[in-house]
């Protein structure tokens, strides 16, 4: 996993970057976000475990190693859901199809919020 080889300094953003990566390429969620970007929420939420919940499970897991086992499912959850958002309801500020935007997004603005 492209994660595992990610300096730990870096780990939170590269997951957002990954978070938004996988949402943009799902066929899915990408013709939701385009065309429906309330009912792509929704379908986002449904489930046990929704498709959000995997996604936050997976970013847990991968940010983990690098901070407190409590901090890592609060902080996998604000990026999974900022990611999502950042799909859903595209920003000027970023577009979620650039990963090279994202990543520089996520690093200037993200990481220093994380700490």
């Amino acid at each position: 996993d492209d994660l595992d080889l990610v300096l730990p300094r870096d780990r939170p953003a590269e997951a957002f970057v990954a978070t938004v990566r996988a949402s943009v390429e799902h066929p899915m969620v990408a013709r939701l976000a385009r065309d429906e970007p309330g009912a792509a929420l929704e379908r986002l939420k449904a489930g046990n475990p929704s498709p959000l919940d995997l996604s936050r499970m997976y970013v847990a897991a991968k940010i983990r190693v690098d901070v407190p086992e409590a901090n890592a499912d609060e902080l996998a959850d604000v990026l999974t859901r900022l990611a999502t958002m950042y799909v859903l309801v595209p920003s000027p500020s970023v577009d979620p199809h650039d990963e090279d935007a994202v990543r520089a997004f996520a690093k200037r603005v993200l990481a220093p919020l994380l700490g």
